[in-house]
């Protein structure tokens, strides 16, 4: 289950420390932050000119009370040109919400106290063991207790 982007955001420093406790690059949280940006003003991009469209449509609207329109066709041009930016922010904003989601897939939660606890191979610091060594561990670790969980519970098996 990925991290809640919240967490993320609010709280990079202790998101790093939980990557570096796993055993995982603590970078990629520098690198979802800057995404998370990116997109967030590609998002805010897209709504601001999206309503600057409406309010051209609304213009347009005939009423009681509107005096004739002299520049119709400049107003259906500045809406065109308007669409026509949304539309390439739209698509930088697809990809940048594909890169986020993969970004925030690579980002581990807190590790369990009790698994730290019940299995020493998770409290290993990083520096001690190479990186491939200590993710072997890691991994033998939660196998470990994902064994002990169906030994204890046979009923959950799949």
């Amino acid at each position: 289950m990925p991290i809640d982007l919240k967490i993320i955001r609010t709280s990079p420093d202790i998101v790093k420390q939980w990557q570096v406790e796993r055993g995982l690059d603590a970078g990629s949280v520098d690198q979802f932050l800057q995404a998370d940006e990116v997109f967030r003003r590609l998002t805010t991009d897209v709504n601001h000119k999206g309503k600057l469209v409406r309010q051209l449509q609304v213009s347009l609207r005939p009423g009681k009370d509107k005096p004739p329109i002299a520049d119709k066709a400049a107003i259906v041009a500045q809406m065109r040109q308007l669409q026509t930016e949304i539309a390439a922010l739209q698509k930088e904003q697809r990809l940048a919400d594909a890169k986020l989601k993969a970004l925030v897939c690579a980002i581990g939660n807190q590790l369990d106290p009790k698994l730290r606890a019940m299995y020493p191979a998770l409290q290993k610091p990083r520096g001690s063991v190479s990186s491939r060594k200590h993710s072997f561990d890691t991994m033998n670790a939660m196998m470990q207790c994902t064994l002990h969980h169906f030994a204890k519970f046979p009923s959950h098996q799949l």
